[in-house]
């Protein structure tokens, strides 16, 4: 299950999760429901309308962007040897996740940047190469509207990723 799957990390994520062979679950809303599907996810919750922690569905492995939901409902929704992997989130919902790594092995969180190791940049070009991998871009802004394009991000839940154009004049 991507718990944010119409997202800029959680697009990427059904996406190579897709390409693993994997059965994906999303979890968006309404209007980002078309554009999961479109882009890998098998089934789809949508948030505004149902309660994805009341799901009877045990997974093994759970992504969730952005720390929206109490790590207590992720845990009920895994099984036993699943995995959680949390990214981003504020300030609570990290340390809570943080903690919780160290006390079980089956969740994880990630709060900034990874460097990506150089077998996963080749896996990544071969999938993009092949059309596994593609990119979903928002919107794109000049590089003098970086204001409003932050304001977007902040203000909007958007669809993929926002890109900033370095287009000086």
């Amino acid at each position: 299950m991507i718990y944010g799957s119409s997202g800029g990390v959680g697009l990427y994520a059904v996406q190579l999760a897709k390409s693993m062979g994997a059965n994906v679950t999303g979890v968006c809303s309404t209007r980002n429901l078309e554009l999961a599907k479109q882009m890998g996810c098998d089934y789809v919750i949508d948030y505004k309308k149902e309660d994805f922690t009341k799901t009877q569905t045990k997974f093994d492995a759970i992504i969730g962007v952005n720390g929206c939901n109490s790590m207590k409902d992720y845990k009920r929704l895994l099984k036993p040897n699943g995995i959680f992997v949390g990214v981003g989130g504020d300030v609570k919902q990290v340390s809570k996740a943080f903690l919780l790594s160290f006390i079980s092995r089956n969740f994880s969180y990630f709060a900034g940047p990874i460097m990506p190791q150089n077998d996963y940049l080749s896996y990544a070009k071969e999938l993009a190469e092949t059309g596994k991998l593609l990119p979903y871009i928002d919107k794109i802004y000049s590089v003098q509207d970086t204001k409003e394009a932050i304001r977007y991000i902040v203000s909007s839940h958007t669809q993929g990723k926002v890109v900033v154009s370095m287009d000086f004049k």
